[in-house]
C-alpha cells in the first residue's frame, strides 16, 4: 500500500463526523502507527512506517493550525491553549523534518522516534483531557460539524499537494 493511499483510507474513515471526534479517531491512529513502528524491525519497514506517520501528523497539524486553533480562539478568546499547541507543534514540526530526512539505519533513529512520540503523546493528552482543549471546543457554541468537514476539505487538499515530502 502506497503512503498516500494509506493515509487517504485512514481520513476516509472520518468523513461526516464533528473536529473533536474526527481529531480524537486521528491520535488513535498515529497512536497505532508509533506502537507498530516499536514493533517493526527491518529499516526499510521502519522508514516506510517513519514516513507515514511524519506525514500523517503534518496534515494532522495543518488541519489543527488551519482551522481547527482559530476556530477555538475565535470561538473562545482564550488564548493560553492555543498558544501552547503551537509551541507543541514547532517542536514536533523540527523533529519531524529531522526523521524526513534520516535513514532508519542511523544510530539516532530509534531515539529520535521515540522522542517525538513521547512529544505527540504529551500534546495528545492536553487535548484531551478533561478541561482541555477538546472539552473547551464542546463547551463552546463552534459549530463542530462544519468545522469537521472543513477540515476534511482541507485534508483532501493537502493530500494532494507535494508539500508533505520534505
Amino acid at each position: 500500500m502506497s503512503l498516500q493511499v494509506s493515509v487517504v483510507s485512514a481520513s476516509h474513515l472520518h468523513r461526516n463526523i464533528d473536529a473533536v471526534t474526527l481529531l480524537k479517531a486521528e491520535h488513535r491512529y498515529i497512536e497505532d502507527m508509533f506502537l507498530e513502528l516499536e514493533r517493526t524491525e527491518t529499516p526499510v519497514q521502519k522508514q516506510q512506517l517513519a514516513i507515514q506517520i511524519c506525514t500523517t501528523l503534518i496534515v494532522h497539524k495543518d488541519i489543527e493550525e488551519e482551522i481547527f486553533y482559530p476556530a477555538l480562539l475565535a470561538g473562545t478568546h482564550s488564548p493560553g491553549a492555543h498558544h501552547a499547541a503551537l509551541v507543541e507543534h514547532e517542536e514536533a514540526d523540527r523533529l519531524v523534518g529531522v526523521i524526513m530526512d534520516m535513514s532508519a539505519e542511523h544510530e539516532f533513529f530509534d531515539a529520535k522516534i521515540h522522542v517525538l512520540s513521547e512529544m505527540i503523546a504529551q500534546h495528545v493528552r492536553e487535548e484531551e483531557r478533561i478541561g482541555g482543549t477538546f472539552s473547551t471546543a464542546r463547551k463552546s457554541s463552534i459549530d463542530l460539524m462544519a468545522l469537521g468537514q472543513a477540515m476534511q476539505d482541507r485534508r483532501s487538499e493537502l493530500l494532494g499537494t507535494a508539500h508533505l515530502v520534505r
